[in-house]
């Protein structure tokens, strides 16, 4: 929540270290989904973008649930 709350603050720099930090942080699938989905949107180049959406996805199908189902249209 709090790297969202910079990233809408226009703090990316600080929005994107918060979301690396919950990338190392995940202690499950899930947990690794919801932040590589957000590590994702800060990268420019597309093959950076796609590497993290892969991570989310890859993630989101290990869940097998319905927690990721809102992922699976942006990914």
């Amino acid at each position: 929540m709090e790297g969202t709350h910079a990233e809408f603050a226009g703090r990316m720099e600080d929005a994107c270290a918060l979301y690396m930090q919950a990338w190392g942080s995940a202690r499950n699938d899930y947990e690794a989904c919801v932040a590589a989905h957000y590590v994702a949107r800060c990268h420019e180049a597309p093959q950076e973008i796609l590497h993290w959406n892969q991570e989310a996805l890859n993630h989101a199908i290990a869940v097998n649930d319905e927690r990721v189902i809102e992922f699976f249209p942006t990914l």
